[in-house]
């Protein structure tokens, strides 16, 4: 007997489970574990607006404070950073760079029980210590975590920039 390809083994298995997923949705209790919940959704904005405040005012010690302590900071093509004292010196070496405006928009925010996912598109302006500004935008994608004190922090943040 021949076995399947592992991918075609991938897609089939991604398959089958979205269709449970959307059976189970679908036909499930209204209080299902996949509801989304207007309230914490708005809590999460809120934390994604005070994340982009402090990008804008450069707060490197924030920034870095709102990631929990396994949280991971990506961007397409480059390794992921690692807990809020790697990340908090990783953007310590920006420190020349001025950001001028800084915009995130989410286009959707699902929670989950203790966890939520934003993705989302941002667009900034920045000032090159050279003095040159760049424009830059993208895709963005935010995991987070409820903290023990209730507050939302970042699980990872992760960019994909548009080229």
């Amino acid at each position: 007997m021949r076995r399947a390809p592992p991918a075609v083994l991938g897609i089939f298995v991604t398959l089958i489970l979205g269709g449970i997923v959307g059976i189970a949705v679908a036909c499930g209790p209204t209080k299902s574990i996949y509801r989304d919940d207007p309230v914490d959704a708005a809590h999460v904005d809120h934390a994604l607006a005070r994340y982009s405040k402090l990008v804008r005012k450069m707060d490197h010690a924030r920034i870095a404070a709102m990631f929990a302590s396994g949280g991971e900071l990506w961007s397409a093509g480059h390794a992921p950073i690692h807990g809020p004292t790697a990340i908090r010196s990783f953007l310590e070496g920006f420190a020349g760079y001025h950001v001028l405006a800084n915009h995130t928009d989410a286009s959707r925010t699902t929670v989950v029980g203790d966890s939520a996912v934003q993705v989302g598109t941002y667009r900034q302006r920045v000032r090159t210590p050279e003095g040159k500004v760049l424009n830059v935008s993208g895709g963005f994608e935010a995991h987070w975590v409820r903290g023990p004190d209730g507050a939302w922090l970042i699980q990872g943040m992760g960019t994909t920039p548009n080229r």
